[in-house]
């Protein structure tokens, strides 16, 4: 199972896990979800090297991705970022069995970005 969060306030999108779908290789679940994050760290990379995002960190492995960064510019960063995770939310619906989705929409205690499936 894949869980994803995105915490808003905190530009943060975190997912962890494989989709289990199909054999490793063939499993489309988990290419698209590898596409998608590979789509918003090189977004966040273009938007740093544009001076529109800092502190960037970017952490993509097999089974544990990471995306976050601090920015000034809310609205257009936010755009950007909204529109990779409507796709994992796409996905998430599409595919049920092999996803999970979450969004944090406010700040919230210690437990903000916990896997939706812990």
């Amino acid at each position: 199972m894949i869980c994803a969060v995105y915490d808003r306030p905190n530009h943060r999108v975190t997912v962890k896990g494989h989709a289990g779908a199909a054999p490793h290789g063939e499993d489309l679940v988990c290419a698209a979800v590898s596409a998608l994050l590979c789509t918003l760290a090189e977004a966040v990379r273009r938007l740093e090297r544009n001076h529109q995002v800092e502190q960037a960190e970017i952490r993509l492995m097999a089974g544990d991705a990471e995306i976050s960064f601090v920015s000034e510019y809310e609205c257009m960063v936010n755009t950007v970022v909204d529109t990779v995770c409507l796709g994992l939310e796409c996905m998430a619906e599409q595919y049920p069995q092999h996803m999970r989705f979450e969004v944090i929409r406010w700040a919230r205690d210690e437990d903000a970005g916990v896997c939706p499936c812990d």
